[in-house]
């Protein structure tokens, strides 16, 4: 019976290899045989902190066989609270371990593939801005400051700080 299941299994694409293998054993395997020797350096840092920091802690010990789409939507949702950049790293991921894992026999399916990240949270209007009165000038405050400038080296800087809102870096760079 154990053997014509297996067969079934083979004949269908759904044989797995390890049964007993947890996500945090997997991911750690990935990191360090398929990612390190691949790719770039600070994307392996990318990746090994989401996997360290996040993936494991909500589906590391589930077994890598049993992991499902409901498990990952789970941790999308909670970690979409805390970062959304951080749930789109964590987003690939899962896809890329997990298209690994497939091709390897070690999952029967990607429970990563087409789980979607929770909406965005809506941002402030467009062009709003906050203003510390405290730190601003007033108008009678800027006239000073202009003509106290007028005999000095930095008036043009002053004026384009002043009347276009412009930062020193971009004064001195203009040309």
């Amino acid at each position: 019976e154990e053997r014509e299941k297996v067969v079934t299994e083979l004949n269908n694409g759904t044989y797995v290899v390890d049964k007993q293998m947890t996500t945090k054993e997997f991911l750690e395997y990935w990191l360090e045989k398929v990612i390190r020797p691949n790719r770039a350096d600070n994307t392996y840092v990318s990746y090994s902190n989401a996997v360290r920091k996040h993936i494991v802690n909500h589906i590391g010990n589930i077994k890598l066989n049993m992991l499902n789409r409901g498990h990952i939507q789970k941790m999308y949702d909670k970690e979409f609270e805390k970062s959304q950049d951080v749930t789109e790293t964590i987003r690939t991921v899962i896809n890329s371990s997990m298209n690994y894992a497939r091709k390897k026999k070690l999952i029967s399916s990607e429970p990563g593939k087409n789980v979607r990240l929770p909406k965005k949270v809506k941002k402030q209007a467009y062009r709003t801005r906050k203003i510390d009165v405290k730190r601003t000038l007033n108008l009678e405050q800027i006239k000073i400051l202009i003509e106290a400038s007028k005999k000095t080296p930095i008036h043009l800087q002053v004026l384009f700080a002043v009347l276009m809102g412009l930062r020193r870096g971009e004064i001195n760079g203009l040309k």
